[in-house]
């Protein structure tokens, strides 16, 4: 699935900004107080707005050939999370893939994600910022799930 646009709130999006752009070295634009962080195709515009910490997640596909590289390049540049000790994390069907989890400016719940059902690509050189494909996918917390999805 291709996502070309995701707009979330973020409690400061200078910082926000920072983030993105000197963090992770996404491309960043900004303007009338909104921060558009270009992915790939998918444009992520941040905007000032109440927040909840955790609320929201969003996965960025990798090649799936250069997980490790993804791997290495994003411990170069934030903490990774962990659960029981591990720091990445297969999932069967039907996503077939393996994702690595850190935090965000207001605690969005980011994931690198390598879809083992996408075509592998030849790459050279060193993984860099230009090597995150897209946003795959974008998850919102909610208090009662089917109430939710019934709406």
């Amino acid at each position: 699935m291709l996502i070309s646009q995701v707009e979330l709130p973020v409690s400061d999006a200078v910082q926000a900004a920072r983030f993105y752009g000197d963090v992770l070295g996404l491309p960043t634009r900004t303007g009338d107080g909104v921060v558009e962080v270009e992915i790939g195709p998918s444009a992520l515009l941040l905007h000032p707005g109440p927040v909840a910490p955790g609320a929201y997640h969003c996965a960025i596909t990798v090649p799936e050939d250069r997980f490790a590289e993804a791997k290495a390049w994003l411990q170069e540049r934030v903490s990774l999370l962990q659960r029981d000790g591990l720091d990445e994390f297969a999932l069967g069907a039907p996503w077939n893939s393996q994702s690595l989890y850190f935090a965000g400016p207001d605690g969005i719940l980011l994931e690198l994600i390598a879809r083992h059902d996408l075509a592998a690509r030849s790459w050279s050189g060193r993984f860099a910022s230009a090597d995150l494909l897209r946003i795959s996918e974008i998850g919102l917390a909610v208090p009662d799930v089917p109430t939710a999805v019934e709406s």
